[in-house]
């Protein structure tokens, strides 16, 4: 166990999706080159990258669900830790002056 990490709080949970930007323009102008190309009988081998949001959005869920676990385990560890430093206490205070009641 890390001693030196076990009264680390937890880091804040941050949403790290970068935005895509969406240019109109640029669709529009490819979509009539495709159309030209295909008049044209020219053959297009240029496949495009399609971005797949929902995988990195299901991935991103699983990795910050395993850090929610780990933090939640901390937590439990660090409160047993304390309720036995608790309990060590009382019983030394209540066995040690036991004699004045």
């Amino acid at each position: 166990m890390h001693m030196a990490k076990f009264f680390e709080k937890p880091k804040h949970r941050v949403f790290n999706m970068k935005p895509t930007f969406w240019d109109p323009d640029k669709e529009e102008r490819e979509e009539r080159e495709k159309r030209a190309k295909a008049k044209l009988g020219l053959k297009d081998d240029d496949d495009r990258f399609i971005p797949n949001v929902k995988g990195k959005f299901t991935s991103e869920m699983h990795d910050r669900f395993g850090m929610q676990q780990a933090a939640r385990r901390k937590s439990t560890v660090r409160l047993f830790f304390i309720l036995i430093i608790l309990l060590l206490a009382a019983y030394y205070i209540v066995f040690k002056y036991v004699d004045i009641f």
